[in-house]
C-alpha cells in the first residue's frame, strides 16, 4: 500500500513538470532559481479588475458684470365690462347755460299787490288800494301774452255818509321783455274793459261800462327759473262817457313760472 501510495505521489510530480515543459526540478538545485524564475500558469492569467474612478468635479464661478440696464416694462390696463353688458359710449356732455342767459318757453301766474293813485276824473279823493292777477305764457323770442285781473277800490266818508268807489279792470295785454337776464325789464301795452262802480252814502251803487287803455313798464327780478318777482306801474286811461278817468295804478307782486 505505501508503494503504490509513493508510485502515485511519482507520476503526479513527473506529468506536472512535463505538462508545463519545465524540466524536472532536483533536490539538490539552487534555491535561487525557485525565486529569480517564475513558472508560468498558463491557465491562471491575470484578470484586470475594474474599480469605479471618481468622476472629475469642475466649479464653476462667474465672473461679475456690471448690472443690466433695467429695460421698462409697458403695461396695458384692461377694464373688463360686466358680463351680459356691452360697453356703451358716453355722450359728451354739452357745455351748460344759464337760463338766466335765454328765455325759457312756459306758461306762467302772477299775483301782487299794489296802489292806485288817481290822476283825473276820480269821484273820491284819496289812493285807492287793491290787487292784481295775470295767467300767460312767455315764449322764446321775449314776447308774452297775458291776461290781467286788477281790481282797486277807495271809500271816504262825510257828513253826507260813506261814499265808495271800486274799479275793476281786465285788460288782455302783450308784454316784451328788453333783456334776458337776471333783471329783465319790460314794456306793455293793454286794451279791454274798465267797470267803475260807486256808492254815494246810503243811495244805490251804479255802475259804468267803459274802455279801458293802459301803457306801462316794469322790472322783474329772475329768482329761479320757474319764480320771480317784479314791480310795475301802468298809466290808465279810462274812455268814461262823463269824463275820462286816468289813474297810475302801481303793484308788486311775484311770478310763477310752469
Amino acid at each position: 500500500m505505501k508503494l503504490l501510495a509513493l508510485l502515485f505521489l511519482v507520476f503526479a510530480v513527473s506529468g506536472k513538470a512535463w505538462g508545463y515543459g519545465v524540466p524536472p526540478i532536483s533536490v539538490g538545485e539552487d534555491s535561487e532559481l525557485l525565486t529569480d524564475t517564475p513558472i508560468p500558469i498558463p491557465h491562471l492569467t491575470a484578470t484586470p479588475t475594474m474599480t469605479d474612478t471618481p468622476l472629475p468635479t469642475f466649479t464653476f464661478t462667474p465672473t461679475p458684470t456690471s448690472s443690466p440696464t433695467a429695460i421698462p416694462t409697458l403695461v396695458e390696463t384692461v377694464t373688463l365690462s360686466p358680463v351680459g353688458r356691452m360697453p356703451l359710449d358716453k355722450p359728451t356732455p354739452s357745455p351748460t347755460r344759464d337760463p338766466s342767459d335765454s328765455f325759457q318757453e312756459q306758461g306762467f301766474f302772477e299775483a301782487g299787490l299794489g296802489l292806485d293813485p288817481p290822476v283825473q276824473g276820480s269821484a273820491v279823493p284819496g289812493t285807492a288800494a287793491g290787487a292784481q292777477a295775470a295767467a300767460g305764457i312767455l315764449f322764446k323770442d321775449g314776447f308774452a301774452v297775458l291776461l290781467d285781473f286788477e281790481y282797486f277800490s277807495i271809500s271816504n266818508s262825510n257828513a253826507a255818509g260813506t261814499l265808495s268807489q271800486s274799479e275793476m279792470l281786465v285788460l288782455p295785454t302783450l308784454r316784451r321783455y328788453l333783456t334776458a337776464g337776471s333783471v329783465r325789464p319790460y314794456l306793455s301795452i293793454s286794451h279791454g274793459l274798465a267797470i267803475n262802480t260807486t256808492t254815494p252814502g246810503f243811495m244805490n251803487s251804479s255802475s259804468t261800462e267803459s274802455y279801458d287803455m293802459a301803457l306801462g313798464g316794469g322790472v322783474e327780478f329772475l329768482l329761479d327759473p320757474h319764480f320771480s318777482t317784479y314791480v310795475e306801474a301802468k298809466y290808465n286811461f279810462v274812455f268814461m262817457s262823463g269824463s275820462p278817468n286816468q289813474d297810475i295804478p302801481v303793484a308788486l307782486g311775484a311770478r310763477l313760472g310752469l
